[in-house]
């Protein structure tokens, strides 16, 4: 981990923990540390509330007992319309749809987030939001944080640093330069219109080819949701294939154009992320949440997994604090248990590809079996 500093940045503060990322993960961690007496500091690069490109269901069981138990009820001022959704329904091309029954809370995932981000800072966390860290030094028994906050150069120093930003994470690569996670690219179109589908479900759709997309509804708008496979074609082709599916099924306007397209990163969802050593942890550092991998195989979900990972680290750095001991000895023998979870949810390998070639709906109910228990466990 090294740093060169162009010109002499402020020595802003110190701080027992840094936590880099204010998603789910990052405000669980940062929350945790703080009710604990740990001086605490959640750094964000963006302004907040920041967009995230999510579904916005809280899927597994897991997710939902977390967020009551550590941020209490979601307000209705956070939830969307519907605020809640029923379930999940699987379609394919000339059969019935397959519905998978399960109640879940239904945000926009910049409101959910941010309603997080003010429980954790109600608790004690300070909170600085338009915070880009550029470097990371290992110096003094701590880390040396170089930041970018609002246009200026500042150095932060903390004893903990906790990695929360993502699957295009600034600390991974710091600590850990020469490990290379497998990604995704996760797309996402927004578009003023109404399909003939039901609102209170998420929609799957899935052809003979397995190209596949996702459509939800909040409010007056749907989301299309796309995570293009390889050998597909390019990102306008296969939006375009689920535009006029969509025209000829569902009375979609194929002269309507979305308000907005944006995408993201995200882990590998169909094999574990990294082919080496996995979770990740070094010393004072740990990586949670999809900074780490830890999402959902097939399903991506991940604030279950993040919020989990982040308590883990919290609480491993708790103990480290007051034993003068290193917090990965703790969070890996933690952390190494979800990920066997984890790994219980990955199909055999082939074992989708040959549900597939034995008819689409095989392949829907395969998935439907794997989206359940999914939903279940951690």
């Amino acid at each position: 981990m090294c740093q060169v500093y162009n010109t002499l940045p402020i020595l802003s503060s110190k701080f027992d923990v840094a936590v880099v990322g204010a998603g789910p993960g990052g405000s669980a961690a940062a929350k945790r540390c703080a009710e604990h007496g740990l001086k605490t500091i959640l750094l964000e690069k963006r302004k907040l509330p920041r967009h995230k490109v999510c579904t916005g269901m809280i899927m597994s069981e897991m997710a939902q007992t977390l967020i009551r138990e550590e941020f209490g009820e979601p307000p209705s001022d956070v939830l969307t319309t519907p605020p809640y959704v029923l379930g999940l329904q699987f379609h394919a091309p000339e059969i019935e749809a397959l519905v998978l029954r399960h109640r879940m809370p239904f945000a926009w995932r910049k409101d959910l987030d941010y309603w997080l981000n003010l429980v954790a800072q109600r608790a004690g966390v300070e909170m600085w939001e338009r915070a880009r860290v550029n470097g990371i030094v290992e110096e003094d028994g701590g880390y040396t944080l170089s930041l970018e906050r609002d246009g200026e150069s500042q150095l932060l120093k903390t004893r903990f640093l906790i990695g929360a930003d993502g699957a295009i994470s600034t600390v991974r690569k710091a600590v850990f330069p020469d490990i290379q996670m497998r990604f995704q690219l996760c797309m996402r179109l927004c578009y003023e219109s109404r399909l003939e589908l039901d609102p209170e479900y998420i929609h799957y759709f899935y052809f003979p080819d397995i190209m596949a997309f996702e459509i939800n509804r909040k409010g007056d708008v749907f989301l299309l949701e796309i995570t293009p496979r390889p050998n597909q074609g390019d990102g306008a082709d296969i939006v375009h294939r689920a535009e006029v599916w969509l025209s000829h099924d569902y009375h979609f306007p194929l002269e309507n154009k979305p308000l907005w397209r944006d995408g993201c990163y995200e882990p590998a969802m169909s094999r574990l992320p990294f082919s080496g050593p996995f979770p990740l942890a070094k010393d004072n550092v740990l990586l949670v949440g999809n900074a780490a991998g830890l999402s959902k195989p097939i399903t991506g979900e991940g604030i279950g997994t993040a919020i989990s990972s982040g308590l883990m680290a919290a609480n491993a750095v708790i103990k480290a604090s007051k034993r003068d001991a290193k917090a990965a000895d703790f969070y890996l023998s933690k952390c190494q248990e979800m990920v066997a979870t984890l790994g219980t949810i990955y199909p055999p390998p082939g074992k989708m590809y040959e549900e597939a070639k034995k008819g689409i709906n095989r392949y829907l109910e395969a998935l439907v079996k794997i989206y359940s228990r999914s939903m279940r466990i951690l």
